[in-house]
């Protein structure tokens, strides 16, 4: 999560938060406003007892959806919101670990940077799910 404060000014000289205060200090007029950008961190480490070699991990962020006609969630995959950390799009749908070369406990350094919704569980956008594959 990113915060960024951002100074603003108040507008008036005769505001009733100002009147109590004395108008020697520099910070009477400034009101300080932060802004948060919904961001998730995800970093696969390790896979246990894995019986293949040279594994790449995929990662999603997927929407879940209920679907009346077949009684059933279903993962509809979101706009782009994986940042990219090779050549290309700055935002993509997913995004692709190192490759483990043949290591039965493959480990894995890459740590990717996701975007949420800003506002999370607004109507008929409840759930939202991290795929691995």
């Amino acid at each position: 999560q990113e915060i960024a404060s951002l100074p603003l000014e108040r507008f008036g000289s005769n505001d009733e938060a100002t009147r109590g205060r004395s108008r020697s200090s520099r910070h009477d007029h400034v009101v300080t406003h932060t802004s948060f950008c919904n961001e998730l961190i995800c970093q696969p480490t390790i896979l246990r007892r894995c019986p293949k070699k040279n594994i790449v991990i995929k990662i999603e962020l997927r929407e879940i959806q209920w679907s009346e006609s077949l009684k059933v969630d279903i993962a509809v995959p979101v706009e782009s919101s994986i940042h990219n950390t090779r050549r290309g799009p700055w935002l993509v749908r997913e995004a692709f670990t190192s490759c483990a070369l043949g290591a039965s406990e493959p480990q894995f350094l890459d740590e990717f940077k996701i975007k949420l919704p800003l506002i999370l569980g607004a109507s008929g956008h409840e759930k939202i799910g991290l795929f691995f594959s």
